[in-house]
């Protein structure tokens, strides 16, 4: 045991770039591995939840920035994978595992709320996206769409209150996803970690609905009513998410990816799936490329909105030419598009860009670089401008320019 746990502390450490020490979250482990022996899968999958390790950098994402490793570190500090300044190995922690809270100071020192990691609440900062993610363990470890059982036990689901109560903003957790309810009405957004998939719980009709992109098409992938055992239940009478209260009374709804998985995949198959083409048309180019995942910059919720409006795809995804990003792809024609939303700002009186501008968000710039790149790929552009007076902006533009390849159309939707 002594061999596996020093390998599998050099493998975390080689993952996370920090020296870490499994031994000091062993308690907590062995909860979840006593779990797992006695066939409780829900406990064993709530105990490692509450383990709260971070998500590690990804491979591309190794040289972060300062303030992102003072954060992983914090996240290390924090489930006790990594020492603090003031761990004492005779004082480790306060709390009862698995989540035994900060390490305690040393000896003779007083005490303190926060490890010395803690970059701050100024520093602090969340993953993309503003969720949490960590590790996903195979569905075979932790038992597909357990946590929707209702046969439940209790200290599960006292678990699983103790946990949501941690959870701020929709977030998903070891292929659990966490959807806390901050609208009395209506919480709606991305799934964490998948652009392709929507959530959407509806308060005042206490249902739950999942929606996914099927080839550009965003499709209804499963709506539950709720039900007895406070369990969201589709027209079938299979367990789509749980509603838990957690000890604030604040509720929270709670869903599997796995079980989430397992419907995409009998929707790609069944009647569900957008028609395939024929066979003889099976050699014929798509008139769109594959979307792919954009920086998010954008922070006027307007501008969201109308760029999905516009292009069809959720906010994150894009579409890319050469090396040069576009908001979407017209399927019937294979143009290019561009959406255009909160840009009167950028021109005077009498529809001049103002010198001010940035490189980084400069129409001209960019109406250039989308030319050129859909000149080589032999496509048209089309940009979409929401307001009047940015439209005539950015017509003054295209006209100075001589673009003939792009256009702009008001299209104030």
């Amino acid at each position: 045991m002594r061999r596996e746990e020093r390998d599998l502390n050099l493998e975390l450490s080689k993952l996370y770039g920090f020296p870490l020490d499994l031994g000091r979250m062993r308690k907590g482990l062995d909860v979840a591995s006593a779990a797992l022996r006695s066939g409780d899968l829900a406990r064993a999958q709530i105990s490692a939840l509450l383990l709260r390790l971070p998500d590690p950098p990804a491979p591309l994402e190794r040289q972060y920035g300062a303030l992102e490793k003072r954060r992983l570190a914090h996240d290390l500090v924090a489930c006790g994978l990594l020492k603090d300044d003031d761990w004492d190995q005779k004082h480790p922690r306060t709390g009862a595992p698995p989540n035994a809270g900060w390490f305690a100071p040393k000896t003779g020192e007083p005490d303190v709320d926060k490890p010395k990691a803690d970059p701050g609440p100024a520093e602090a900062i969340l993953s993309p996206g503003g969720a949490e993610l960590a590790f996903l363990p195979p569905a075979s470890l932790v038992g597909v769409g357990r946590l929707l059982a209702t046969d439940l036990p209790t200290t599960a689901l006292v678990g699983l209150a103790t946990l949501v109560a941690r959870v701020s903003v929709a977030t998903i957790l070891f292929g659990t996803i966490f959807v806390p309810s901050a609208n009395p009405i209506v919480d709606e957004g991305p799934v964490p970690g998948r652009l392709d998939m929507r959530y959407r719980w509806a308060h005042d009709e206490s249902s739950v609905t999942f929606k996914v992109l099927i080839e550009g098409q965003w499709r209804t992938l499963t709506t539950g009513s709720l039900g007895a055992g406070g369990i969201f239940y589709d027209r079938d009478g299979q367990a789509v998410a749980r509603l838990v209260n957690g000890p604030d009374q604040r509720q929270t709804s709670v869903a599997e990816l796995d079980v989430l998985d397992r419907l995409v995949a009998d929707l790609r198959q069944g009647e569900g799936e957008p028609a395939a083409a024929p066979v003889a048309d099976d050699n014929k180019p798509k008139l769109c490329p594959d979307p792919t995942p954009e920086a998010k910059t954008t922070q006027s919720q307007n501008s969201i909105a109308y760029q999905e409006y516009v292009s069809k795809l959720p906010y994150g995804l894009a579409i890319r030419v050469g090396l040069v990003m576009f908001d979407g792809c017209d399927p019937g024609t294979g143009d290019l598009l561009e959406a255009k939303a909160d840009i009167d700002f950028m021109f005077d009186d009498n529809n001049e860009l103002y010198d001010w501008i940035s490189a980084d968000s400069n129409p001209r710039l960019q109406m250039k670089r989308q030319s050129d790149a859909a000149t080589v790929a032999g496509r048209l552009v089309v940009w979409h401008a929401q307001a009047e007076k940015g439209y005539r902006g950015l017509s003054k533009i295209v006209k100075r320019l001589s673009l003939g390849n792009l256009s702009v159309v008001f299209d104030p939707n």
